[in-house]
Order: C-alpha cells, then structure tokens, then sequence
C-alpha cells in the first residue's frame, strides 16, 4: 500500500522523484484518477475495468455510505438519500438554489441559510463532509499524520501517551541533537545547518515508511520499524520548530 502524499500545484518537494504520482479529477457528473507511466498519462481503470467513477453518493441510515455505480443503481428507488451534481452547489447559499428545488428531490434543511444542508437518512449532510475533506486534506499533506493513518490501516496504532519505547540509537541521537541546538543558539548559520541536517534525517525518514507500507506482507517487523520511523519524524517536526523559534529570537 503506497503512502500517498499531495502536494498543492507547484509546491511539491523534490518534483518527479517520487515512485508513486496520482491525479484526480473530482467532477461533477464522474470523476476519474491518472498517473503517469514511461513518460505517458494513463487513467486508472477499477476493479471491474470502468475507468469512470459516478460523482455519486448515497447515505443509508445503516452502514457505510455507498459510491460510484452502486450509489448511481440506487438512485432510482432512493432519490432523497443519494447525492449526485453536488458540485454545482458549492459556493451557494440555501436561498440561491431555491429555485431549482422544485426540480430536485432532496429535502434542504432550512434552518442552514449558508451552506445548503440536505437531510437524509444518515442526517444532514454538506458541512460536515466539508470538514471530512479537509480533515483528509490535511493527513494526506502531512508526512507524520499520513503515516500514522496508514499504519492504522495494517492494525499498528500509535498510543503517543503511554507507549515511549524508542529505538536506542536514536535516543542517542536526540541528546546530541538538542546539544546541537542548545549550542547554536546564538548563531544564524549554526541554526541553518541544523535546519539542514534535520530536514535531511526526516526525508530519509519518509522515504524509508514508504517503502516500508508499500512492500510490506503485514510482517509485523517491518511495521514495527514504520512505527518507530513515525515516532521519530514527531520529535524531527518539534526540533524543526524549535530551530524555526531560535531563528525567530536571533532578528
């Protein structure tokens, strides 16, 4: 399983080095996602072959919320509860889409006057999907958070309160990293060295939980390894931070 990372257009580091590159075009009537194989763009077809996905929802009072096809079969006995063209909402008020009401069949909550709520069986649903997006926004953008969620997937959660263990050449590393900063407190250059140094142990990092999620049979020493890595990439983001304070403190 690829640790999957975005990146806004433009702002990704270390451009086209990665092995895994995806696309995805949320449309409004389907959506679809790419990647790039010997220098071509090539779409990525299901399980089933389709290389189309129905930009289509429903939400059941019982399990999880259906998608793609099996929500769009559904659409013709349960029109209230499933979801299609959501785009074309976004951005409007309740009051803006008033008028297409009458050729829509969702029930809108009205007490939502901002973003247009649509009841269903699972609840009201718009803003809080919002939320969703970018609560997933944010853990794919998030080396750490990313490979925290994916070692969830293969059962490994991190207990950061009560589990400490750490691996012991790294707790080695930690004192002489926080030596190295306490001694680089009041030069520029010294921080920016270590600024280098740690940005270069935590892409080493990175990349390594990769390679690990990617290849990985479930071996539980290998996720074992992955979960050390993570728990080093958060003591690497608190010493980037404070460096970051130090450099601050010096102008």
């Amino acid at each position: 399983m690829a640790l999957l990372q975005i990146s806004e257009p433009g702002k990704s580091t270390n451009p086209h080095e990665r092995r895994l590159a995806v696309g995805i075009d949320l449309g409004t009537t389907n959506s679809l996602i790419a990647t790039v194989r010997s220098g071509e763009a090539i779409v990525l077809p299901d399980e089933e072959g389709r290389y189309l996905l129905p930009s289509v929802v429903r939400f059941r009072a019982e399990g999880s919320p259906q998608i793609g096809y099996p929500a769009l079969d559904a659409s013709i006995n349960d029109p209230m509860n499933t979801i299609a063209s959501s785009k074309r909402m976004i951005g409007r008020k309740t009051a803006d889409i008033k008028s297409l009401r009458d050729k829509l069949p969702y029930n809108f909550d009205d007490e939502s006057a901002n973003v247009p709520r649509i009841i269903t069986a699972d609840g009201p649903r718009s803003a809080q999907y919002a939320a969703l997006i970018n609560e997933a926004y944010t853990t794919l953008n998030d080396p750490m958070q990313r490979g925290k969620y994916m070692l969830s997937l293969h059962g490994v959660n991190l207990d950061e309160e009560h589990d400490t263990r750490m691996d012991p050449e790294f707790l080695m590393q930690q004192i002489e990293l926080r030596e190295e900063l306490d001694d680089a407190q009041s030069s520029i250059d010294a921080l920016a060295r270590l600024s280098a140094r740690i940005s270069d142990e935590f892409s080493k990092r990175e990349a390594s939980i990769g390679e690990i999620l990617d290849n990985t049979s479930e071996q539980e020493s290998q996720l074992e390894t992955a979960r050390h890595l993570v728990r080093e990439l958060q003591f690497l983001i608190r010493m980037r931070s404070e460096i970051e304070d130090a450099e601050e403190a010096l102008f």
